[in-house]
């Protein structure tokens, strides 16, 4: 915010006074300034640390109290208001933030460092990953037809060809599975069929 009371948009980087908001137990919502030059994102854990937030303005009232003290600092101070167009992948929207202070962006994708705190990343670099959310099981039934002389029903060569299965799933890069076999009401996996 200008001296003016009017909104400018400069470089989070630079460093200006800032202002703090904080609820009060009543409700009311107070402003706090700090004459100290920091960067926004420095000012921003600043404020989340002491009180609320970079202050945000909802109405004339309250543009009038930061302006007034703006003019009296007779120096920009920094709000709560930012031009972030990073957005979440699910299409979520949230004003939370929680960048590294002092990471520049390393790409265009958002990954978490030092102290849970997010840098830009390359987008095409492997990492680990976090997804949200509950496992979705996937379940696939096979039919086969298995041609063998040894007796499928014993339950040690059903298992052993249960394992080779894992095995070349493995090799095809499927690791996350649990194979079983589907029994019939009588408790039987194999049928005898006899070859035309």
């Amino acid at each position: 915010m200008s001296v003016g009371g009017t909104w400018v948009d400069i470089p989070c980087g630079h460093g200006r006074d800032f202002a703090c908001y904080e609820t009060q137990p009543n409700g009311t919502e107070r402003f706090v300034f700090y004459p100290g030059r920091r960067t926004w994102v420095e000012s921003q854990e600043q404020c989340r640390t002491k009180h609320t937030d970079l202050a945000y303005i909802s109405s004339d009232l309250n543009n009038t109290a930061v302006a007034n003290q703006a003019n009296s600092l007779d120096n920009y101070v920094w709000i709560g208001l930012f031009d972030d167009a990073w957005m979440w992948s699910d299409g979520g929207e949230t004003s939370f933030r929680n960048w590294l202070s002092g990471s520049d962006s390393g790409g265009d994708c958002a990954s978490v460092a030092e102290q849970g705190r997010w840098v830009g990343a390359d987008c095409n670099k492997k990492s680990a990953f976090v997804c949200q959310g509950g496992l979705q099981v996937k379940k696939t039934v096979i039919r086969m037809t298995v041609r063998s002389d040894v007796d499928l029903t014993d339950s040690k060569i059903s298992d052993a060809l249960l394992e080779k299965l894992k095995v070349r799933l493995a090799q095809q890069g499927i690791t996350d599975v649990n194979l079983s076999w589907r029994r019939d009401s009588s408790g039987r996996a194999f049928q005898r069929s006899k070859v035309p």
